[in-house]
């Protein structure tokens, strides 16, 4: 655990590049999808939804940029500039604002931005402290500010939220918070019956080997060779390899008897 909180994305622009691409796309899911389905007025449902999906994400990822390393404190506190942070943080505010994104204010975007990086970041610190590894943050993005934007419209929904104190808002809270539920439960149970089948069969991870030399070259050879490919001395680069691995193992136990 503690090795895994050293290692990095080997690209970060190639991470901003695909951040951005997603943001753009999010623009056209989120504003196409109020034009299709609100029935009047449709045209000004689609641009609060992208104008909310501009500003919800942009102060979701630099709340996240200063904020985050602060939260999780110890070693994220070293970080200079969190890139990973402020993409991850984008995304924490898009999906945050998705369900509310044609019937919430500009302003009330700006603080489901901020409140679905606060959830992101809590996550982070909630699957660190359970040992849950999530390499690229997948559930703290999506699954907890999923959760959290459905809670977010019974607050912030123009005229029938909890803010407006209106009539039935009570209301809406619960069938918000019946329909975020019934979709972690199916969420849920349709993985856990994927990877208990997926596990059974064998298929869900490689061997200790085929680790050791790497998931690139067990998957797609990624190795450039000029020749044929039994003119390399491929024994030699696993048994690199293992030593390798048996210096991590021997290292990560002397810090785990510390």
């Amino acid at each position: 655990m503690q090795q895994d909180k050293k290692l990095a994305p080997n690209n970060v622009l190639s991470v901003a590049q695909g951040t951005l691409i997603l943001w753009l796309a999010w623009l056209m899911f989120n504003g196409g999808s109020s034009l299709a389905i609100v029935e009047t007025n449709s045209s000004d449902a689609a641009q609060l939804a992208i104008v909310n999906t501009i500003l919800s994400p942009a102060v979701g990822g630099m709340f996240t940029f200063f904020t985050k390393k602060h939260i999780l404190g110890g070693e994220a506190k070293e970080t200079r500039l969190d890139l990973i942070g402020l993409t991850n943080g984008i995304l924490a505010g898009l999906v945050a604002i998705t369900a509310g994104c044609d019937c919430v204010e500009p302003w009330a975007a700006l603080i489901i931005g901020c409140l679905g990086s606060i959830t992101y970041t809590l996550g982070v610190k909630l699957m660190s402290f359970l040992k849950v590894d999530d390499p690229i943050e997948a559930f703290q993005v999506h699954g907890c500010c999923g959760f959290m934007g459905c809670i977010f419209v019974a607050i912030f929904k123009k005229d029938e939220g909890l803010l407006y104190g209106a009539e039935g808002s009570g209301k809406l809270l619960g069938v918000q918070l019946l329909g975020a539920i019934s979709i972690f439960a199916w969420s849920f149970t349709v993985t856990a019956i994927f990877f208990v089948i997926g596990n059974a069969l064998g298929a869900v991870r490689m061997t200790e080997k085929d680790e050791i030399m790497g998931g690139d070259i067990y998957y797609f050879n990624s190795i450039k060779f000029d020749g044929k490919v039994n003119q390399y001395d491929l024994h030699s680069v696993m048994k690199d390899k293992v030593e390798l691995h048996q210096i991590m193992t021997t290292a990560k136990k002397l810090n785990e008897d510390q």
